[in-house]
Protein backbone atom coordinates (compact mmCIF):
# COMPACT_ATOMS: atom_id res chain seq x y z
CA UNK A 1 0.00 0.00 0.00
CA UNK A 2 3.11 2.56 0.97
CA UNK A 3 4.37 1.60 -2.37
CA UNK A 4 1.26 2.57 -4.50
CA UNK A 5 1.32 6.39 -2.04
CA UNK A 6 4.75 6.66 -3.21
CA UNK A 7 5.08 5.83 -6.80
CA UNK A 8 1.27 8.19 -7.41
CA UNK A 9 3.72 10.66 -5.35
CA UNK A 10 6.69 10.15 -8.44
CA UNK A 11 4.02 10.84 -10.74
CA UNK A 12 2.13 14.18 -9.37
CA UNK A 13 5.36 15.86 -8.12
CA UNK A 14 6.42 16.89 -11.19
CA UNK A 15 3.29 17.63 -12.35
CA UNK A 16 2.98 20.51 -9.45
CA UNK A 17 6.50 21.24 -10.06
CA UNK A 18 5.92 22.44 -13.42
CA UNK A 19 2.42 24.01 -12.65
CA UNK A 20 4.10 26.20 -10.30
CA UNK A 21 7.04 27.01 -12.61
CA UNK A 22 4.35 28.49 -15.39
CA UNK A 23 2.74 30.10 -12.82
CA UNK A 24 6.38 32.17 -12.60
CA UNK A 25 7.15 32.21 -15.76
CA UNK A 26 4.26 33.58 -17.15
CA UNK A 27 3.93 36.19 -13.77
CA UNK A 28 7.99 37.04 -14.92
CA UNK A 29 6.39 38.32 -18.39
CA UNK A 30 3.55 39.70 -17.44
CA UNK A 31 5.63 41.79 -14.79
CA UNK A 32 8.14 42.55 -17.32
CA UNK A 33 5.53 44.00 -19.65
CA UNK A 34 3.88 46.18 -17.27
CA UNK A 35 7.43 47.80 -16.84
CA UNK A 36 7.88 48.28 -20.76
CA UNK A 37 4.33 50.03 -20.67
CA UNK A 38 5.15 52.20 -18.10
CA UNK A 39 8.08 53.38 -20.11
CA UNK A 40 5.86 53.63 -23.00
CA UNK A 41 7.66 50.89 -24.86
CA UNK A 42 4.01 49.53 -26.62
CA UNK A 43 6.15 47.05 -29.14
CA UNK A 44 8.47 45.29 -26.37
CA UNK A 45 5.03 45.02 -23.85
CA UNK A 46 3.30 43.23 -26.45
CA UNK A 47 5.73 40.88 -27.17
CA UNK A 48 6.00 39.59 -23.25
CA UNK A 49 2.46 40.07 -22.56
CA UNK A 50 1.52 37.44 -25.44
CA UNK A 51 4.66 35.63 -23.81
CA UNK A 52 3.16 35.78 -20.89
CA UNK A 53 0.01 34.47 -22.24
CA UNK A 54 1.50 31.79 -24.25
CA UNK A 55 2.25 30.42 -21.06
CA UNK A 56 -0.74 30.87 -18.84
CA UNK A 57 -3.84 33.24 -19.36
CA UNK A 58 -4.07 35.61 -16.35
CA UNK A 59 -7.12 38.36 -16.44
CA UNK A 60 -4.70 40.81 -15.52
CA UNK A 61 -1.86 39.97 -19.03
CA UNK A 62 -5.39 39.92 -21.16
CA UNK A 63 -6.64 43.05 -20.09
CA UNK A 64 -3.24 45.08 -20.36
CA UNK A 65 -2.44 43.33 -23.76
CA UNK A 66 -5.95 44.43 -25.23
CA UNK A 67 -5.64 48.45 -24.10
CA UNK A 68 -2.28 47.82 -26.51
CA UNK A 69 -4.40 46.12 -29.32
CA UNK A 70 -6.97 49.15 -28.73
CA UNK A 71 -4.78 51.53 -29.17
CA UNK A 72 -3.33 50.11 -32.93
CA UNK A 73 -6.93 51.51 -34.04
CA UNK A 74 -7.66 48.50 -37.07
CA UNK A 75 -10.29 46.23 -36.77
CA UNK A 76 -8.57 43.36 -36.64
CA UNK A 77 -6.42 44.44 -33.64
CA UNK A 78 -10.06 45.80 -32.32
CA UNK A 79 -11.76 42.48 -32.68
CA UNK A 80 -8.86 40.66 -30.81
CA UNK A 81 -9.36 43.15 -27.78
CA UNK A 82 -12.61 42.69 -27.46
CA UNK A 83 -12.12 38.73 -27.21
CA UNK A 84 -9.38 39.17 -25.05
CA UNK A 85 -11.61 41.38 -22.87
CA UNK A 86 -14.11 39.18 -22.58
CA UNK A 87 -11.93 36.11 -21.65
CA UNK A 88 -10.19 38.38 -19.05
CA UNK A 89 -14.07 38.82 -17.56
CA UNK A 90 -15.06 35.77 -17.83
CA UNK A 91 -11.97 34.61 -15.29
CA UNK A 92 -12.95 37.70 -13.14
CA UNK A 93 -16.28 38.36 -13.76
CA UNK A 94 -16.64 41.34 -10.59
CA UNK A 95 -13.36 43.38 -12.03
CA UNK A 96 -15.60 47.05 -13.21
CA UNK A 97 -12.07 48.10 -15.02
CA UNK A 98 -12.02 45.58 -17.12
CA UNK A 99 -15.89 45.93 -18.12
CA UNK A 100 -15.47 49.55 -18.31
CA UNK A 101 -12.77 49.49 -21.20
CA UNK A 102 -15.04 46.65 -23.25
CA UNK A 103 -18.31 48.89 -22.69
CA UNK A 104 -15.88 52.11 -23.84
CA UNK A 105 -14.72 49.87 -26.73
CA UNK A 106 -18.05 47.98 -27.62
CA UNK A 107 -19.40 51.64 -27.85
CA UNK A 108 -17.04 52.99 -30.12
CA UNK A 109 -16.62 50.60 -32.56
CA UNK A 110 -19.12 47.49 -32.53
CA UNK A 111 -22.41 47.97 -30.52
CA UNK A 112 -24.23 50.32 -28.14
CA UNK A 113 -26.59 47.86 -26.96
CA UNK A 114 -23.87 45.56 -25.72
CA UNK A 115 -22.18 48.05 -24.56
CA UNK A 116 -25.62 49.31 -22.52
CA UNK A 117 -25.22 45.45 -21.60
CA UNK A 118 -21.97 45.91 -19.70
CA UNK A 119 -22.74 49.26 -17.83
CA UNK A 120 -25.94 47.09 -16.34
CA UNK A 121 -23.40 44.99 -15.30
CA UNK A 122 -21.40 47.18 -13.37
CA UNK A 123 -24.25 49.01 -12.07
CA UNK A 124 -25.06 45.52 -10.43
CA UNK A 125 -21.85 45.24 -8.94
CA UNK A 126 -21.36 48.70 -8.00
CA UNK A 127 -24.70 50.79 -8.07
CA UNK A 128 -22.59 54.21 -7.39
CA UNK A 129 -20.24 53.68 -10.56
CA UNK A 130 -19.94 57.41 -12.17
CA UNK A 131 -19.31 56.65 -15.84
CA UNK A 132 -21.86 53.71 -16.07
CA UNK A 133 -24.42 56.09 -14.73
CA UNK A 134 -23.22 58.95 -17.04
CA UNK A 135 -22.82 56.40 -19.99
CA UNK A 136 -26.71 54.91 -19.25
CA UNK A 137 -28.02 58.31 -19.06
CA UNK A 138 -26.36 59.55 -22.05
CA UNK A 139 -27.49 56.18 -24.05
CA UNK A 140 -30.87 57.08 -23.09
CA UNK A 141 -30.70 60.74 -23.61
CA UNK A 142 -29.40 60.00 -26.76
CA UNK A 143 -32.56 57.42 -27.83
CA UNK A 144 -34.90 59.90 -26.59
CA UNK A 145 -33.71 62.48 -28.69
CA UNK A 146 -33.48 60.71 -31.87
CA UNK A 147 -37.41 60.01 -31.48
CA UNK A 148 -38.47 62.97 -29.94
CA UNK A 149 -40.54 65.37 -32.14
CA UNK A 150 -40.11 62.70 -34.40
CA UNK A 151 -42.76 61.11 -37.14
CA UNK A 152 -42.28 57.48 -38.77
CA UNK A 153 -43.96 57.27 -42.57
CA UNK A 154 -44.37 53.53 -43.80
CA UNK A 155 -45.20 52.06 -46.79
CA UNK A 156 -48.56 52.49 -46.84
CA UNK A 157 -48.19 56.33 -46.45
CA UNK A 158 -49.48 55.66 -42.88
CA UNK A 159 -47.75 58.47 -40.38
CA UNK A 160 -47.25 57.88 -36.65
CA UNK A 161 -45.31 59.42 -33.61
CA UNK A 162 -42.96 57.67 -30.94
CA UNK A 163 -44.90 59.32 -28.00
CA UNK A 164 -44.47 55.95 -25.99
CA UNK A 165 -40.72 55.72 -26.47
CA UNK A 166 -39.66 58.69 -26.18
CA UNK A 167 -41.53 59.11 -22.58
CA UNK A 168 -39.56 55.90 -21.80
CA UNK A 169 -36.15 56.96 -22.75
CA UNK A 170 -36.52 60.53 -20.96
CA UNK A 171 -37.45 58.91 -17.83
CA UNK A 172 -34.67 56.68 -17.66
CA UNK A 173 -32.46 58.62 -18.58
CA UNK A 174 -33.33 61.31 -15.89
CA UNK A 175 -33.35 58.51 -13.21
CA UNK A 176 -29.59 57.99 -14.35
CA UNK A 177 -28.33 61.39 -14.22
CA UNK A 178 -30.52 62.16 -10.85
CA UNK A 179 -29.03 58.96 -9.06
CA UNK A 180 -25.14 60.55 -9.86
CA UNK A 181 -26.77 63.79 -8.61
CA UNK A 182 -27.88 61.93 -5.18
CA UNK A 183 -24.56 60.99 -4.56
CA UNK A 184 -22.61 64.35 -6.15
CA UNK A 185 -24.23 66.97 -6.10
CA UNK A 186 -21.92 69.06 -7.79
CA UNK A 187 -21.06 66.94 -10.83
CA UNK A 188 -20.55 68.73 -13.62
CA UNK A 189 -20.78 66.17 -16.21
CA UNK A 190 -24.59 65.39 -14.50
CA UNK A 191 -25.49 68.64 -14.31
CA UNK A 192 -24.89 69.32 -18.18
CA UNK A 193 -26.43 66.12 -19.70
CA UNK A 194 -29.43 66.50 -17.50
CA UNK A 195 -30.13 70.65 -18.75
CA UNK A 196 -29.87 69.12 -22.32
CA UNK A 197 -32.40 66.42 -21.47
CA UNK A 198 -34.78 69.03 -20.15
CA UNK A 199 -33.74 71.47 -23.02
CA UNK A 200 -34.69 68.69 -25.28
CA UNK A 201 -37.97 68.16 -23.62
CA UNK A 202 -39.13 71.74 -23.70
CA UNK A 203 -38.36 72.03 -20.08
CA UNK A 204 -35.59 74.70 -20.15
CA UNK A 205 -36.83 75.94 -16.58
CA UNK A 206 -36.02 73.10 -14.99
CA UNK A 207 -32.25 72.97 -15.75
CA UNK A 208 -31.72 76.83 -14.34
CA UNK A 209 -31.53 75.76 -10.77
CA UNK A 210 -29.14 73.07 -11.42
CA UNK A 211 -26.57 75.11 -13.55
CA UNK A 212 -27.32 78.15 -11.10
CA UNK A 213 -25.74 76.00 -8.44
CA UNK A 214 -22.96 74.84 -10.80
CA UNK A 215 -21.94 78.39 -11.29
CA UNK A 216 -21.50 78.82 -7.73
CA UNK A 217 -19.55 75.64 -7.19
CA UNK A 218 -17.76 75.78 -10.37
CA UNK A 219 -17.70 78.89 -11.26
CA UNK A 220 -14.63 79.10 -14.09
CA UNK A 221 -17.06 76.53 -16.03
CA UNK A 222 -17.44 78.15 -19.67
CA UNK A 223 -20.36 75.28 -20.21
CA UNK A 224 -21.88 76.03 -17.39
CA UNK A 225 -22.48 79.19 -18.33
CA UNK A 226 -23.21 78.30 -22.07
CA UNK A 227 -25.63 76.09 -21.32
CA UNK A 228 -27.43 78.27 -18.63
CA UNK A 229 -27.42 81.30 -21.42
CA UNK A 230 -29.57 78.76 -23.78
CA UNK A 231 -32.07 77.78 -20.83
CA UNK A 232 -32.41 81.19 -20.18
CA UNK A 233 -32.95 82.11 -23.93
CA UNK A 234 -35.23 79.20 -24.68
CA UNK A 235 -37.37 80.16 -21.25
CA UNK A 236 -37.63 83.95 -22.86
CA UNK A 237 -35.60 85.37 -20.31
CA UNK A 238 -33.15 87.39 -22.45
CA UNK A 239 -31.30 89.73 -20.39
CA UNK A 240 -30.26 86.69 -18.06
CA UNK A 241 -29.22 84.71 -21.25
CA UNK A 242 -27.18 87.92 -22.33
CA UNK A 243 -25.13 88.14 -19.12
CA UNK A 244 -24.48 84.29 -19.02
CA UNK A 245 -23.23 84.71 -22.68
CA UNK A 246 -21.08 87.24 -21.93
CA UNK A 247 -19.43 85.56 -18.87
CA UNK A 248 -19.11 81.71 -21.04
CA UNK A 249 -17.48 84.12 -23.67
CA UNK A 250 -15.06 85.67 -20.89
CA UNK A 251 -14.14 82.00 -19.84
CA UNK A 252 -12.94 81.08 -23.73
CA UNK A 253 -9.52 81.20 -24.46
CA UNK A 254 -8.59 82.90 -27.91
CA UNK A 255 -9.53 79.97 -30.38
CA UNK A 256 -12.48 79.49 -28.50
CA UNK A 257 -14.09 82.58 -28.64
CA UNK A 258 -13.43 83.18 -32.22
CA UNK A 259 -14.92 79.99 -33.07
CA UNK A 260 -17.64 80.97 -31.33
CA UNK A 261 -18.49 84.87 -32.35
CA UNK A 262 -16.13 84.99 -35.63
CA UNK A 263 -15.74 82.04 -37.73
CA UNK A 264 -19.13 80.73 -37.00
CA UNK A 265 -20.59 84.29 -38.21
CA UNK A 266 -18.24 84.09 -41.33
CA UNK A 267 -19.96 80.38 -42.16
CA UNK A 268 -22.84 82.23 -42.37
CA UNK A 269 -21.53 84.87 -44.79
CA UNK A 270 -19.79 82.84 -46.87
CA UNK A 271 -23.10 82.55 -49.48
CA UNK A 272 -22.90 86.19 -49.80
CA UNK A 273 -19.47 86.55 -50.90
CA UNK A 274 -18.71 83.32 -52.50
CA UNK A 275 -14.57 82.60 -53.21
CA UNK A 276 -14.33 86.18 -53.14
CA UNK A 277 -14.11 85.49 -49.33
CA UNK A 278 -10.83 83.85 -49.83
CA UNK A 279 -9.34 87.51 -50.54
CA UNK A 280 -10.92 89.24 -47.51
CA UNK A 281 -8.47 89.41 -44.59
CA UNK A 282 -9.34 88.58 -40.78
CA UNK A 283 -9.82 92.59 -39.86
CA UNK A 284 -11.59 93.38 -42.46
CA UNK A 285 -13.90 90.07 -42.18
CA UNK A 286 -14.85 91.50 -38.29
CA UNK A 287 -15.78 94.46 -39.68
CA UNK A 288 -18.03 93.19 -42.33
CA UNK A 289 -19.39 91.15 -39.67
CA UNK A 290 -19.92 93.98 -37.02
CA UNK A 291 -21.54 95.75 -39.52
CA UNK A 292 -24.02 92.74 -40.78
CA UNK A 293 -24.31 92.84 -37.03
CA UNK A 294 -25.86 96.37 -36.75
CA UNK A 295 -28.29 95.88 -39.78
CA UNK A 296 -29.49 92.43 -38.62
CA UNK A 297 -30.38 94.40 -34.94
CA UNK A 298 -34.23 94.47 -34.73
CA UNK A 299 -34.31 96.65 -31.56
CA UNK A 300 -31.96 99.39 -31.36
CA UNK A 301 -33.46 100.57 -28.18
CA UNK A 302 -32.14 96.83 -26.14
CA UNK A 303 -28.59 96.65 -24.51
CA UNK A 304 -28.15 93.14 -26.50
CA UNK A 305 -28.90 92.42 -30.13
CA UNK A 306 -31.06 89.66 -30.28
CA UNK A 307 -30.62 88.77 -33.66
CA UNK A 308 -26.75 87.78 -32.34
CA UNK A 309 -28.34 86.63 -29.17
CA UNK A 310 -30.50 83.82 -31.42
CA UNK A 311 -26.93 83.23 -33.27
CA UNK A 312 -25.48 82.38 -29.97
CA UNK A 313 -27.87 80.60 -28.76
CA UNK A 314 -28.08 78.61 -32.48
CA UNK A 315 -24.41 77.78 -31.82
CA UNK A 316 -24.60 77.07 -28.16
CA UNK A 317 -27.08 74.71 -29.04
CA UNK A 318 -25.34 72.79 -32.15
CA UNK A 319 -22.29 72.58 -30.15
CA UNK A 320 -24.38 70.78 -27.34
CA UNK A 321 -26.35 68.36 -29.14
CA UNK A 322 -23.99 67.90 -32.46
CA UNK A 323 -20.11 68.43 -31.83
CA UNK A 324 -18.29 65.13 -32.46
CA UNK A 325 -15.96 64.32 -29.88
CA UNK A 326 -14.66 61.32 -31.61
CA UNK A 327 -13.03 64.41 -34.49
CA UNK A 328 -12.92 66.86 -32.03
CA UNK A 329 -15.74 68.72 -34.19
CA UNK A 330 -17.37 71.76 -33.33
CA UNK A 331 -21.51 70.77 -33.17
CA UNK A 332 -22.18 74.16 -35.71
CA UNK A 333 -19.11 72.69 -37.96
CA UNK A 334 -21.37 69.48 -38.56
CA UNK A 335 -24.26 69.02 -41.43
CA UNK A 336 -26.69 69.37 -38.72
CA UNK A 337 -25.18 72.19 -36.68
CA UNK A 338 -25.19 74.13 -39.86
CA UNK A 339 -28.63 73.91 -41.15
CA UNK A 340 -29.38 75.22 -37.56
CA UNK A 341 -26.94 77.87 -37.73
CA UNK A 342 -28.61 79.08 -40.92
CA UNK A 343 -32.13 77.99 -40.45
CA UNK A 344 -32.53 77.69 -36.62
CA UNK A 345 -34.33 74.36 -34.89
CA UNK A 346 -36.21 71.90 -36.95
CA UNK A 347 -39.80 71.58 -35.47
CA UNK A 348 -39.65 68.18 -36.17
CA UNK A 349 -38.14 65.36 -37.97
CA UNK A 350 -39.62 62.91 -40.47
CA UNK A 351 -38.13 58.82 -40.51
CA UNK A 352 -38.79 56.64 -43.48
Amino acid sequence: MKLHYLILAIFLFPAFIYSQSADSIAEYYYALGVEELAVNNRDSAESLLNRSLEVEKTAPALFELSKILINKKNIHDRARARELLQTAIFKDPKNIDYRLVLADLLMEYFSSGLAFKQYEDILEIDSTNETALIQMGEFKKNLFEDYNQSLRKDNTGFTFNFIDYTRRYYQESEYYFKKLLQLDSTNLQAILHLSSLYESAIKSGEAIPYLLGLTKTNPGSKDAYLYLGLMYYKSSNLDSSYIAYKKALSLMNAKERKEFTFNSVKELMEPIFGDNIKNITDQEMEELINLYWKVKDPLYLSRYNERLLEHYSRVAYADIHFTNKKNNEAGWKTDRGETVLRYGEPINILRY
